[in-house]
Order: C-alpha cells, then sequence, then structure tokens
C-alpha cells in the first residue's frame, strides 16, 4: 500500500484487479466501493469503466441520480438476443430490471 499521489496511482487503486482482498481482511469497504459512493453522492447517474474480470467494459447506474426528465442511458449498438430495452430513463429507472433489459 502506498499514498495516492498521481492519476495514475488513483487508476491503479480503484481498478486494482485484487480490489478485494484487502478490504476482506479489515472488513471495511474497497477503494472502487469509495469512489463509487462519492461519484453518487456528487449527482453523478453513472460511470463506465473497466470489468476486472475480463476488461470489457461494465456500467455502474445510480438511479437516484435519475432526478432530471432528460437523463438517460441509452444503448445504440445491437444488444444481446432477447434484450428488448435499449432507454433507460427517469420513468422506467424503477422498473428497470436484468431480464430481458441491456
Amino acid at each position: 500500500m502506498k499514498l495516492v499521489q498521481t492519476l495514475e496511482d488513483f487508476q491503479m487503486a480503484v481498478l486494482h484487479p485484487n480490489w478485494r482482498i484487502l478490504p476482506q481482511q479489515f472488513d471495511i469497504p474497497s477503494t472502487s466501493q469509495i469512489f463509487g459512493l462519492q461519484l453518487a453522492s456528487a449527482g453523478f447517474e453513472g460511470i463506465k469503466y473497466p470489468s476486472s474480470k475480463d476488461e470489457k467494459l461494465s456500467l455502474a447506474v445510480f438511479p437516484q441520480n435519475f432526478t432530471n426528465p432528460l437523463t438517460k442511458i441509452e444503448i445504440v449498438d445491437e444488444c444481446p438476443v432477447g434484450v428488448t430495452r435499449k432507454i433507460i430513463d427517469q420513468s422506467s429507472i424503477l422498473t428497470f430490471s436484468k431480464a430481458g433489459s441491456c
């Protein structure tokens, strides 16, 4: 462990591939969980980040911040077979479920 002093240090701390190990040992939130909480508290609707499992992109959504009627998340590429919902907005965020949605 070392003190974060640069953007690169911050990225390594937040995106560390073994992000669970230290927090589990001391029963504390991980750096990425704390960062997510700060983003949600700051009013961000979500964040796109590389997965720690396969380097594909993942999306964390903070539905409590969908307060503006113009806020939306829209999939512009093709979705997997069986996925029908391509837009998440203020009216749909409360009923959004993983089944059949992307």
